[in-house]
């Protein structure tokens, strides 16, 4: 039965992928600025082209529903039964890779997808993570979903690289949308129960090393920018680590990604002691 369900859901799948792409090929006016990618978007408006300010009114309220998304998500599943957080995780992972595919139907509709559109970079990647975790628990994957998927996605959507793109176009609305159901299922973790302890530091890492295997051999290979390893793409953060490092800034993106993480464990450390100083 459950092999019965999965071939209908793929088949219904690909039918609903292929009307859209119809309907968006045959019916889209591409010209219009609602499909223009960030990229795009700068190429015809300029380089510096900015559609809202970073920490203006959308951004901040696009920051605060992703944030109370997350608090409610997390709230209503700790209250679920262990069959149901399992079903939500998969629903969920789902629903974020079916969105991912979605935007790629549209890129390739619209004459817009190229390489870097492929989920090689860190929340891409996290993608793949997700669903390993959602039809597999495991508490390595568990610590990087936190320590690389969570503070990842808050960066992208704190530092937005859409930043080109008004609130009326899709890849605006692809982007919110897609990293803050990512934020979502990141939170779940440790809603789920996960700890995470300083002492597994390494495992991220590790993982963070493998899954950039993929990207790197793609960014020699075809001159892409996954994980940033070669330019900035208009992120604020990223041009000041290139302004600042010079010739090192993967030095730079290297530091940043373990402070990152070493901040992400500072709760952690900090809960630890007390209890270590209350038990004694």
């Amino acid at each position: 039965m459950n092999k019965k369900k999965t071939i209908i859901g793929a088949c219904s799948a690909v039918a609903v992928y292929a009307l859209i792409y119809v309907c968006v090929y045959f019916f889209a006016d591409r010209s219009n600025e609602f499909w223009l990618t960030a990229t795009n978007m700068r190429a015809l408006k300029g380089h510096d082209h900015v559609a809202f300010k970073l920490f203006g009114p959308l951004h901040l309220s696009e920051l605060l529903l992703a944030l109370l998304a997350s608090l409610i998500s997390c709230h209503f599943y700790k209250k679920c039964d262990e069959d149901k957080r399992r079903r939500v995780l998969i629903v969920l992972a789902v629903v974020i890779a079916a969105e991912e595919i979605v935007k790629d139907i549209v890129f390739l509709a619209t004459g817009q997808f190229d390489l870097e559109t492929l989920p090689f970079h860190l929340c891409g990647v996290n993608i793949f993570i997700a669903l390993w975790f959602a039809f597999k628990k495991n508490d390595y994957i568990a610590e990087f979903l936190y320590a690389f998927g969570l503070a990842g996605t808050w960066v992208a959507l704190l530092t937005t690289s859409w930043q080109a793109c008004p609130l009326l176009n899709f890849s605006h609305l692809h982007s919110v949308f897609f990293h803050s159901l990512l934020a979502v299922f990141c939170s779940l973790v440790i809603a789920d129960g996960h700890r995470p302890h300083i002492w597994n530091i390494w495992k991220v890492f590790v993982i963070l090393a493998l899954t950039m295997i993929p990207a790197i051999i793609f960014d020699f290979a075809f001159d892409t920018n996954f994980f940033f390893l070669k330019r900035t793409e208009n992120n604020p953060v990223l041009e000041a680590l290139a302004s600042n490092f010079g010739k090192f800034y993967l030095l730079g993106l290297a530091g940043l990604a373990v402070i990152g993480v070493l901040i992400m464990y500072i709760p952690w450390i900090i809960r630890d002691m007390v209890r270590a100083c209350k038990k004694s």
